[in-house]
C-alpha cells in the first residue's frame, strides 16, 4: 500500500504549529492547491504525481475527491486534523545540497542534454522559442541574451529588465527556465544564484501566484522531485534517454523549460557561454 509523503519543509512547519490550516485556491481533477494563512501555496496530489516543496502526495485519489468540495481543510499531528500526520507518512527532504565536487559529471552530461532538447522540445517549448526567435519573440529572446551575459560575467542583472512571467500556464516557461538555472547553480554552489534571486526578488510579484511560490521555494533550496530525479542521474552516471523523458514529462511544456534551464547553467559554469 502506498504511504502518504509530505516535503520536509511542510513537515517542519506543521511541527511548529502542531496543525495547519489551509484554505482552498484551485482544483484541479488530480491536484488541489490550497494556501496557509500566511498566503502560502500548499499543494495536495496523488500518485503517481510526485511530491514538490510544500506538498502532499495523497495515496488514493478517493481522498482527494473528497477534500475538493471543501473551503478549509488541515492537516497535523491533533486528532481533529482532517489529514492526520501518522507513523506510517513519508518525509521527503527536497533540499537541494551543494556539491560542487560533481562538477566534472555535470560538464560531461551536457552533450546529452543539449542533444534532447534539440530532438525533443516541442514547436511552443521555451527552447524553441527562443532559438527561434523572431517578430514578437525578438524581446523575449533580447531580454534572456541580455539577462544571462550579465549571468555569464558574474555581473549583476540590469534592475529595470524582468524575465518573469514569459509564456502562459500555472508555471509560464521563463519561470520554469529560471527554475532549472537556479537548481544547476545551487547544486554547483556557484554564486550567480545570488545574482538571480537579487533581481527575481523584485519581480516575482508580477508572474502567476502558483509560479511565484515555486521560486521563492526553490531560493530557499527546495527544488521539485523531478529535478532531483535528473540531478542524481547525471552525477551516479545514469542519465538516459528514459530518464530524460521521465524528468521532462510534466505540464504541458515546464519539465523541458526546466531542462533547457540546467543545461544553459551548465554551459555558463563550463566556459561562461550560453547554447544559443
Amino acid at each position: 500500500m502506498q504511504r502518504t509523503q509530505i516535503s520536509k519543509d511542510l513537515f517542519n512547519k506543521i511541527i511548529l504549529d502542531r496543525q495547519l490550516t489551509l484554505f482552498i485556491h484551485s482544483v484541479y481533477d488530480h491536484v488541489i492547491n490550497t494556501v496557509d494563512l500566511n498566503n502560502n501555496l500548499v499543494t495536495l496530489t496523488i500518485n503517481p504525481y510526485k511530491i514538490m516543496p510544500m506538498g502532499i502526495v495523497l495515496p488514493e485519489k478517493e481522498k482527494l475527491d473528497t477534500l475538493k468540495t471543501l473551503d478549509t481543510l488541515t492537516i497535523g499531528f491533533t486528532s481533529s486534523s482532517l489529514i492526520k500526520i501518522e507513523d506510517e507518512i513519508e518525509v521527503v527532504d527536497l533540499f537541494v545540497y551543494s556539491r560542487p565536487e560533481h562538477k566534472h559529471a555535470f560538464l560531461s552530461a551536457y552533450p546529452v542534454l543539449i542533444d534532447f532538447l534539440i530532438r525533443k522540445s516541442s514547436i511552443d517549448s521555451f527552447y524553441k522559442v527562443i532559438t527561434r526567435a523572431g517578430g514578437s519573440k525578438e524581446l523575449v529572446f533580447s531580454k534572456l541574451n541580455t539577462y544571462l551575459q550579465a549571468l555569464c560575467h558574474n555581473s549583476c542583472v540590469d534592475e529595470t529588465m524582468n524575465v518573469f512571467g514569459f509564456g502562459r500556464g500555472l508555471t509560464p516557461s521563463s519561470d520554469d527556465f529560471i527554475l532549472g538555472l537556479s537548481s544547476i547553480f545551487q547544486y554547483m554552489g556557484d554564486k550567480r544564484l545570488e545574482l538571480i534571486k537579487v533581481h527575481g526578488k523584485k519581480y516575482l510579484e508580477t508572474t502567476t501566484f502558483v509560479s511565484c511560490q515555486m521560486l521563492r521555494n526553490a531560493w530557499l533550496g527546495h527544488y521539485n522531485f523531478f529535478i532531483h530525479q535528473l540531478l542524481q542521474a547525471i552525477v551516479h552516471n545514469q542519465l538516459s534517454e528514459e530518464i530524460l523523458l521521465s524528468t521532462t514529462s510534466y505540464g504541458h511544456t515546464s519539465g523541458m523549460d526546466t531542462l533547457f534551464g540546467i543545461t544553459t547553467g551548465i554551459k555558463i559554469i563550463k566556459d561562461n557561454s550560453i547554447p544559443f
